[in-house]
């Protein structure tokens, strides 16, 4: 699953003009009481259960994930500066789970956020 981030129209109702530092933030949803569904996958499967999240931004790995409260910004080989789409700061940012023991497997997503 991928999705470019920011949209076209995302970026006509809210670009400011402002330069786009690099930096991409994704939050997951909070599941009531902290108890996740034995399907849902968090961002610690990248680091325990390599196999199982892959996530790339622009083409390049996703190698760590620095949490701030209940979302985490995404950092690859260079750190957390995403370099982006030429002149538009957009990322295309893909998720693919893969585990065929444990199939349907879920990321539910509530935002991602590019600073």
């Amino acid at each position: 699953l991928g999705q470019i981030v920011p949209s076209q129209a995302e970026l006509q109702a809210f670009d400011r003009g402002a330069r786009k530092e690099g930096l991409v933030m994704v939050c997951l949803k909070i599941c009531p009481n902290n108890r996740c569904p034995d399907e849902s996958v968090g961002f610690g499967l990248i680091k325990r259960n390599r196999g199982k999240l892959f996530i790339t931004i622009d083409g390049k790995p996703v190698t760590a994930i620095k949490k701030l409260e209940g979302c985490h910004f995404m950092a690859g080989e260079h750190g957390l500066k995403w370099s982006g789409q030429a002149g538009t700061g957009a990322h295309d940012i893909r998720f693919r789970i893969t585990d065929p023991a444990l199939e349907p497997l879920e990321l539910t997503i509530s935002s991602i956020v590019v600073f």
